[in-house]
């Protein structure tokens, strides 16, 4: 099952940009763990739409001068409905995820060291849950990155669990642009069952 929701992560971006005074396209020592990330745009997926690929009929008009008494019902082909709420499932949660991502790397990390940089620990006032995002080199031009939260009472970096983890290639890399994620909803529902009651 999916979560056909707004999503965002908490409240931490909003609030995470404005305490980190963040910039569009910031140039500073994170660029390069940026480049690794993708932006939500880029991994939607694409399927029928209203006006594309259904094979839909309406009800004939009523006879002249009289008034429809319901709205004419068009019939879609089979599993176009299935097909396309997947879709927009999918991609409301991706680009919820993402977008959020993108708009906290776009701040200035917390850290920077050689061959990593962390966004966070961030924890909203309201939120039940601490989240940070953080972008490894494990490679030239080689990235893994995860954004994680953990219980807001807890102190311990083990208990950190994964919302998003994924695989990247930096700007001066042949595979950029390519790589992989995942998006785990049960671990963000375990860190905030009120805010994500049917994510999973």
């Amino acid at each position: 099952m999916y979560a056909k929701t707004g999503w965002l992560v908490g409240g931490c971006v909003l609030a995470l940009t404005l305490v980190a005074g963040c910039t569009l396209q910031k140039k500073d020592a994170a660029d390069a763990f940026r480049d690794a990330v993708p932006q939500s745009e880029s991994v939607s997926l694409s399927g029928p739409d209203s006006s594309s690929g259904s094979s839909s009929t309406a009800s004939a008009p009523p006879p002249r001068g009289e008034l429809a008494t319901t709205p004419p019902t068009p019939s879609y082909a089979k599993w176009y409905g299935f097909t396309r709420d997947m879709r927009d499932g999918v991609n409301g949660v991706t680009a919820g995820v993402l977008g959020s991502v993108w708009v906290i790397i776009q701040s200035e990390p917390s850290a920077v060291e050689k061959d990593a940089a962390t966004w966070g620990p961030y924890t909203d006032e309201l939120d039940p849950a601490t989240y940070r995002f953080r972008v490894t080199r494990i490679a030239t031009d080689e990235y893994d990155y995860v954004l994680e939260g953990r219980p807001k009472a807890s102190t311990s970096d083990t208990d950190y669990i994964p919302i998003l983890t994924g695989h990247g290639y930096g700007e001066s890399s042949a595979l950029h642009g390519q790589g992989s994620f995942t998006i785990n909803l049960d671990n963000e529902k375990t860190l905030d069952p009120y805010k994500h009651p049917t994510d999973s």
